[in-house]
């Protein structure tokens, strides 16, 4: 079985989740070969590329002459090109396990071997593509799967699951992996069911058939499906095989208890280490081209204390800006800022500084992003305040700084060096792939192009990645432009407050050309997200978000006020592929809401046969209006 493109896609949301390092070890399963549709996806691969860091083009073949099946799937020669040639170039130290003499392959027995002892537990990534349905000892081969892949690695299953009656020795069914999974307490991270097609039952099982004489096999047809299914191992213990019992069930066989420990006592898991590699969230060069900067025993700066004074205050609600400036803790960081002299490489002042500190302190963010780097003198100041919260990573954009940034960055110290993901892109390339993608930033920092259109655009995609209560810090609003773009966006988006006073409130003619900020010696206006999401008589929406599958089931609301209204709902549905698969559809459906709670608007969407099978990726924009006394407040929502 080769890879097609649908991994390219899968790969690269790894990545963003974290769930995949940069520089990672993979092992594959049985050796992979490449399909032409892999091959032809040269838009997807430089995606991904970007995603690991890598600015060139894999140097993969053209595509050769395959005989393509009637499932759609291609029939590759002996001659198609190795799978090693993409990992590598992705930057991943590659190895198999084969018995064909791959280069770089371990030649083991799945039906028997084990994993040798030098590589257990060594690989970030183990891929199965189509290889264990070829093997009779499925539990071998699973066990050993589990001793390769390292706690907090992922493991990576495509596998046939209905007919393909003609193919390998097994199918299989996710009640399979939900008690595999249950057995090792792994975490699903994705999963997926494809229908490839129907056809009749081949001619040697039709005449193997027809020999005992039952009915007529030829009435028969076979319909071919595959899953996929990704799984994370949390816990650093032995195998345990999957055993088909009702979870919570126990037994008094005592060799049964031990043997499926985590099934009859589960409670043993209580104390070990978790391996979540979703806690690395927003992981350094996770969303788009990016250039990391090489440090190490070459880093020159002066590793400063990162535990700059801070106000221990409770900020979870209300104007938390100006509980923070009203403190002797932030004059003593903002002075604490001002000594180590970063006025040389900020444009910013140190009670500007300062307050970014004490937020981010205080807020304890997972993801922090930063419009606008220059010469990285905020950008540490954030860098200190993430290293002394002990987690958060910082995102920091500047389309003009490729040939700026990365070395100021390599000269800082490693433990501030490896929070900071630095991308030469512009905003509209960055949130672009972020709202796509989905990662959440609870502090975004807007100092970019400060053109009223340009300044307007990063407040309103700032606040689709924004968390609930997230923060927008807009600098420069001495400036008009970024002082009439947070003005207009607040007047659009009634859920947003700003926060430290009310300087949204006047006209810019109150001051034509002074400073508006009403934060003392700062050039800030700080807005604040409501905790739930409002909606008005004006289109709402989030943007973009990818799924693989084209089908639209609904949309799962969680109201909790506005009520009695008029919800309506519209959902763009664009899908992408081959010709056949392009495609844009626009669903709606109003409904009316009398009380709040938990509603589903059923769309029930799904792409003709023909184009949904070539679809490879689709992208669904929701839109939601209200009609009603009072605005629609919506704690949550998903896609179905």
């Amino acid at each position: 079985m080769g890879i097609g493109n649908t991994i390219i896609g899968l790969l690269g949301r790894l990545r963003i989740d974290g769930q995949i390092p940069r520089r990672a070890t993979v092992i594959e399963i049985g050796a992979q070969q490449l399909t032409n549709s892999f091959l032809t996806a040269t838009d997807e691969l430089a995606s991904l590329g970007y995603l690991f860091g890598i600015t060139t083009l894999p140097p993969l073949p053209a595509p050769l002459p395959t005989h393509v099946l009637p499932s759609g799937q291609e029939h590759l020669p002996q001659q198609a090109p190795r799978a090693r040639e993409f990992w590598t170039w992705l930057g991943f130290d590659y190895t198999s396990i084969d018995i064909d003499g791959s280069p770089g392959s371990i030649p083991l027995d799945l039906n028997y071997d084990r994993a040798p002892e030098p590589v257990r537990g060594q690989y970030d990534l183990v891929t199965n593509f189509g290889t264990t349905e070829h093997v009779a000892n499925q539990l071998n081969a699973f066990e050993l799967i589990h001793d390769l892949v390292a706690p907090g690695g992922i493991m990576i299953h495509e596998l046939p699951v209905h007919g393909h009656v003609n193919h390998g020795l097994v199918n299989y069914n996710f009640k399979f992996f939900w008690m595999l999974a249950r057995s090792n307490h792994y975490k699903f991270i994705d999963a997926i069911l494809s229908r490839e097609m129907e056809e009749d039952l081949p001619d040697n099982i039709v005449e193997f058939l027809s020999e005992f004489e039952h009915d007529p096999p030829s009435a028969f047809r076979s319909t071919d499906a595959g899953l996929r299914v990704v799984l994370q191992k949390r816990f650093d213990i032995p195998f345990v095989a999957p055993i088909d019992v009702n979870t919570g069930t126990t037994t008094e066989h005592e060799v049964l208890r031990q043997r499926y420990w985590t099934v009859f006592a589960p409670e043993g898991i209580n104390g070990l280490v978790d391996h979540p590699r979703s806690t690395r969230l927003a992981s350094p060069e996770s969303v788009l081209p990016q250039t990391r900067a090489n440090g190490g025993a070459a880093s020159k700066e002066l590793d400063h204390d990162v535990n700059l004074p801070f106000p221990a205050i409770d900020i979870s609600d209300g104007d938390a800006i100006s509980a923070i400036t009203t403190t002797a803790e932030f004059q003593r960081c903002a002075e604490t800022i001002r000594s180590r002299r970063l006025g040389d490489v900020s444009l910013m002042s140190e009670h500007s500084q300062a307050l970014l500190y004490c937020t981010i302190r205080l807020v304890r963010p997972k993801l922090v992003i930063e419009i606008g780097t220059y010469r990285a003198g905020t950008t540490k100041v954030v860098a200190w305040a993430l290293a002394a919260n002990g987690s958060g990573m910082l995102h920091t954009i500047d389309p003009f700084g490729k040939s700026r940034v990365p070395s100021i960055l390599a000269s800082w110290p490693a433990h501030l060096r490896d929070i900071v993901s630095f991308y030469p892109v512009n905003s509209m390339e960055y949130f672009g792939a972020l709202t796509e993608t989905g990662p959440r930033s609870e502090l975004i920092f807007v100092d970019g192009n400060h053109d009223y259109e340009f300044a307007r655009f990063d407040i309103e995609s700032a606040a689709r990645v924004a968390t609930p209560k997230g923060f927008i810090f807009i600098d420069n609003t001495s400036q008009a432009g970024p002082f009439l773009a947070a003005q207009d966006f607040v007047k659009h988006h009634p859920g947003w407050v700003e926060c430290g006073g009310n300087s949204l409130d006047f006209p810019i003619i109150d001051a034509p050309f002074g400073r508006r900020s009403p934060i003392n010696a700062t050039d800030f206006c700080i807005l604040r997200a409501a905790a739930a999401t409002t909606i008005t008589s004006r289109p709402y929406t989030l943007g973009q978000f990818r799924r693989e599958r084209p089908s639209l089931e609904g949309i799962r609301i969680q109201v909790i006020g506005g009520p009695p209204g008029e919800l309506h709902v519209q959902c763009v549905v664009r899908t992408f592929g081959n010709e056949n698969a392009l495609g844009e559809y626009q669903i709606g459906r109003s409904i009316e809401l009398q009380h709040a709670g938990e509603i589903t608007v059923e769309l029930a969407f799904e792409p003709d046969e023909k184009s949904g099978m070539d679809v490879v990726h689709t992208l669904i924009e929701p839109w939601f209006l209200w009609i009603g006394k009072e605005p629609l407040t919506v704690d949550n929502w998903a896609l179905i």
